[in-house]
């Protein structure tokens, strides 16, 4: 196989920001198929290609991100298991090729998947590890993530004071960011004000606090940027369900059968699918009629 340079590398890197582009418009489904090939390409570079040692540190650190990727993917289209196989291998890469943002990356992640595998306390030990990973190489946007993610973490383990303080660590470190967003890795430009938001919302829904959840996830929703189709679905439907909870039924079947038109339309997502159907079922289970929710298959 030819020789890798650095022309190779930076087109690998760009491989990453061109499919998360793409992600947050129509999500992980029809994606992580794709993902999946460039990273074996990528690995194919790695095993045969021939490169100089600082060549070969850049190449294993763009394999791991453009494997995170292919990670984030998988995970929004419920394939867990390749999702942590992915995370796992650019954990490795990130030690290989000594990315602390890299390893940081992976490790967020995990906790984040954690989370939505109902593992609150591993989700919270591998949020505070990457924080760690922060006083090597700090970074204000990578701290409010670290951050929000413990937040998460917090609020499944019923901790109010805890998710409060962690909140307000990512909240100040991501109002701090100032110009620094320009040397922040690809991956966190999903990170806004709508964002946060909604992190924070579902963390006080976790808590049971639904009319704070409902104000934080509306916020997510009015504020989400063009462009990101498949997380104002995925907030739209939480909102709806914290309504229904809340016992307001007319609003949870209005919100419902938006985030239903933003999936049907636009996005592929097994998550959004997976949590419209839950509030189909929610909705059945209290004879509310919903039925373009109801023809969802179960």
């Amino acid at each position: 196989m030819a020789r890798v340079g650095n022309a190779q590398v930076r087109r690998i890197a760009a491989l990453a920001g061109e499919l998360y582009d793409l992600d947050y418009d129509i999500g992980g489904d029809a994606l992580w198929h794709r993902a999946e090939d460039h990273v074996r390409q990528a690995h194919q570079l790695l095993r045969f290609g021939t490169y100089t040692d600082r060549v070969g540190r850049r190449l294993h650190a763009a394999t791991g991100e453009l494997g995170m990727c292919a990670g984030w993917l998988a995970f929004d289209a419920a394939r867990h298991a390749q999702a942590r196989r992915s995370y796992t291998e650019a954990l490795t890469l990130s030690r290989i090729a000594d990315d602390p943002w890299l390893e940081f990356h992976a490790l967020v992640s995990m906790s984040m998947q954690c989370v939505a595998t109902d593992r609150p306390r591993d989700a919270l030990v591998l949020a505070q590890a990457a924080e760690r990973l922060l006083r090597r190489r700090p970074h204000p946007l990578l701290a409010a993530v670290a951050a929000m993610r413990q937040a998460r973490a917090y609020a499944k383990l019923g901790d109010p004071a805890g998710m409060r303080a962690a909140m307000d660590r990512a909240w100040t470190a991501f109002e701090a960011r100032g110009d620094t967003a320009e040397s922040a890795p690809e991956w966190t430009r999903f990170l806004d004000d709508a964002e946060l938001a909604g992190n924070e919302g579902m963390c006080e829904n976790d808590l049971g606090r639904l009319a704070r959840a409902s104000a934080l996830l509306g916020r997510a929703c009015g504020e989400q940027r063009d462009g990101m189709t498949r997380n104002l679905s995925l907030y739209t439907v939480r909102l709806a369900r914290v309504a229904l909870a809340a016992g307001d039924a007319e609003r949870a079947v209005r919100l419902g059968e938006t985030a239903l038109g933003l999936a049907v339309d636009r996005v592929a997502s097994t998550r959004i699918v997976t949590e419209l159907r839950e509030l189909r079922d929610e909705l059945s289970a209290r004879a509310v009629a919903a039925p373009r929710l109801a023809a969802l298959v179960a």
